[in-house]
């Protein structure tokens, strides 16, 4: 085979492709399609494929994926790599979580919840049809990447695990793992309609991911600098999965210590909406609190009156995810405005290991 496609994109091997899959036209004349990239390795193999902002406010991942497609020379890769960036479009118009046309008109507008999508259905779930369509069929690993949400300054870090039964959840276990990142989150079941649960339906390894800046785990020195930036664990997290899939030389990078949190996460969100003064920020993101720990305030704007005091829920309360600007940011009342995620330390086990197990990250 001297060529590899997607959809209506054959990219010869060895070579890098750009192209788009359309999925519709607005009455504006816009067309809405899902950007490709297609890197086709010089000798066929695995196909890794790399989905960004299926939420449209996570922009900054998009670094990662650039820093991806730099990186890797096709005349080196064994296989083939797929990559969307603004797999959201509407969304991303409008730097929103969700589609603001599907939210003001239909029942679903959410992306991650769509699969596996209709084309006839709603714009989201017509995106949702192309990426079931053409990109997961050919598709042996999947990494679902979540950024950070700058002008919502909302910052997480960790790889989620799911159930899986036998072989595939083995597979998906060991890429969770391998990709790199010190938390690891036991989520359970995925959510009905996200990517990760289609394309575990369909027999293919779905793993989600949060990255952003990390300062490192309970009881590791804290410095004045992250240990990782978001970019370069994202970038990890890939070049360690292609490494896994033998698809490039070179050996995995390793944290030497990292953290299973079985309980999966709470969101904690205030009783009212306001303005959040988080006490806690993204450098706390790996500590460990007690539950006397307040997490940060919500403020009346109108009144200036403290309405809510955010609470640790555990005795012990890992950090996993914080909305942080200073001196305060907007926050409305649950949902997917969770003001911060935590976990439950005392359920955990650690996954450690020696330098002689691989490269490690230090």
């Amino acid at each position: 085979m001297t060529k590899f496609s997607v959809g209506p994109i054959a990219v010869e091997r060895g070579t890098k492709e750009y192209g788009t899959l359309p999925v519709t036209t607005m009455s504006t004349g816009f067309k809405i399609e899902v950007p490709i990239h297609i890197i086709a390795g010089r000798e066929p193999g695995p196909t890794l494929t790399l989905i960004p902002m299926l939420h449209g406010h996570e922009f900054s991942v998009i670094d990662v994926i650039f820093e991806a497609l730099k990186w890797v020379n096709p005349q080196n890769l064994k296989g083939n790599i797929i990559a969307t960036t603004v797999t959201n479009p509407l969304a991303f118009q409008m730097g929103t979580r969700s589609s603001w046309f599907d939210g003001q008109w239909g029942p679903i507008n959410d992306l991650n919840r769509a699969f596996p999508g209709n084309p006839q259905g709603w714009i989201v779930e017509r995106i949702a049809y192309q990426i079931s369509e053409h990109i997961i069929p050919v598709s042996d690993v999947i990494l679902d990447f979540h950024g950070e949400s700058t002008h919502k300054f909302a910052a997480a870090y960790y790889a989620y695990r799911h159930d899986s039964p036998g072989k595939l959840g083995k597979e998906a276990d060991k890429v969770t793992r391998d990709l790199g990142l010190e938390i690891i989150v036991d989520m359970g079941s995925p959510q009905p309609g996200s990517i990760i649960g289609y394309a575990r339906s369909q027999g293919k390894v779905g793993v989600g991911i949060e990255v952003c800046d990390f300062w490192g785990l309970e009881g590791e020195t804290r410095v004045d600098e992250p240990r990782r930036t978001m970019t370069e664990a994202g970038l990890t997290c890939i070049m360690n999965s292609l490494k896994n899939l033998d698809m490039i030389e070179g050996e995995i990078k390793l944290p030497r210590r990292q953290v299973v949190l079985e309980t999966g996460y709470t969101g904690v969100a205030p009783g009212s909406g306001g303005l959040l003064c988080p006490w806690v920020t993204r450098e706390d993101i790996g500590r460990v609190y007690g539950k006397d720990k307040s997490l940060g305030e919500v403020i009346n704007p109108y009144t200036f009156e403290v309405i809510d005091d955010l609470q640790m829920p555990y005795e012990e309360s890992v950090v996993l995810a914080v909305k942080d600007w200073r001196p305060f940011t907007h926050i409305e009342p649950g949902g997917s405005d969770v003001a911060f995620e935590v976990s439950d330390w005392s359920k955990k086990r650690w996954i450690t290991r020696s330098a002689e197990e691989g490269t490690i990250i230090d």
